[in-house]
């Protein structure tokens, strides 16, 4: 499960399953934690086979392993843009996990589905999985603090509308449990609190939480590529709001760099959705629509999009008329992601 966290550790637990590696000759007669080891190491490996090693042995008895193969599988779907196959994936190895009782693997499938229920703008459920996660984790270490879950937690909330609780549960979080935690922890926090304080028109204490945040990734030994561009989106939000828009492109541009590199649809649709903003505040509203379009093939909706770029497409509709928007919106909407991609570096460059 660590190997699908990302966790630092994983680059180990591959060498360890490479050196450990067991041939067996059927999926259906394999020991279950045998049978996790050549699926393993292409998902670990970034192999492109990955997924049709994973499917081979999805016939194995196991109810557990099983529900670990569809983990990983649903990991390869989300890479590959594929929201609705990796929520099928997710909801049958929730299934597959409360069958069996196994909870650290039922909680991290509920993280990764509220991921995905945020992407889609489905708070409400992404709240109920997170919450249900952080009790999981907790039955089976009350010292647990399940620290990413809480963050993300207040994130959901926060997107949600609920400012007010998410404030006062991450100032709990930095004040009780995230002092002796990793540093990407710490810097995801502040991240979401220089949010909140932007938001509310803060913009000292934004730029404060956000210093603070760059600080924390910089000590962090491997911070998530969701980090990276999330700091460089927020620093393009704060340049934006100082009415500074040559920095805020320079961050706009880092955060596409970076999305690109990993890659990950998602990651690139929080860069494109600003640069969308920055086009239309420099009255370049075609461009604007045409890159919500493009935001729009990203993700499969717009309905992620966060309250800041949510007003974008009604005043571009307005600016533009009912007519010329959808036309600019649908070309950017009809393109593939590698369509997508062009378009940016297109109108970055």
């Amino acid at each position: 499960l660590r190997l699908l966290a990302t966790d630092p550790l994983a680059g180990r637990e591959v060498d360890e399953l490479a050196a450990a590696r067991i041939r067996t000759p059927s999926p259906e007669t394999a020991h279950p934690l045998v049978a996790l080891v050549e699926p393993a190491l292409a998902f670990a490996s970034g192999d492109g086979a990955a997924a049709a090693v994973i499917d081979r042995w999805l016939s194995h008895p196991d109810v557990w392993t099983r529900a670990v193969l569809r983990l990983m599988r649903a990991t390869l779907y989300g890479s590959a843009g594929d929201t609705a196959s990796m929520c099928t994936e997710l909801e049958l190895a929730i299934t597959e996990f409360e069958s069996v009782g196994e909870r650290a693997g039922l909680a991290w499938s509920l993280t990764t589905l509220a991921d995905l229920r945020t992407v889609h703008g489905e708070f409400k459920d992404a709240i109920a999985c997170l919450e249900r996660a952080v009790r999981l984790l907790r039955e089976l270490d009350p010292a647990d603090g399940a620290v990413l879950q809480r963050v993300w937690l207040a994130e959901t909330r926060f997107r949600a509308g609920d400012t007010v609780r998410a404030r006062s549960e991450l100032l709990e979080l930095m004040r009780t449990d995230l002092g002796g935690l990793p540093e990407h922890h710490r810097a995801g926090a502040r991240l979401i609190l220089s949010d909140i304080a932007r938001r509310d028109g803060d913009l000292a204490d934004a730029a404060e939480q956000l210093r603070r945040a760059g600080e924390e990734l910089d000590r962090a030994p491997q911070a998530e590529p969701l980090l990276r561009v999330s700091y460089e989106c927020a620093a393009a939000d704060l340049a934006t709001d100082r009415h500074d828009l040559v920095a805020a492109e320079r961050h706009v541009a880092e955060a596409f760099a970076l999305a690109v590199a990993v890659p990950d649809p998602t990651l690139v649709a929080l860069a494109v959705a600003r640069l969308a903003r920055l086009r239309s505040l420099q009255g370049q509203a075609a461009t604007a629509a045409e890159l919500l379009g493009a935001v729009h093939t990203l993700l499969g909706s717009l309905d992620a999009i966060d309250c800041d770029l949510a007003g974008i497409a009604p005043r571009l509709r307005d600016e533009l008329g009912e007519h010329a928007y959808e036309a600019a919106y649908a070309r950017g909407r009809d393109l593939d992601d590698g369509g997508a991609l062009t378009l940016v570096e297109l109108h970055l460059g």
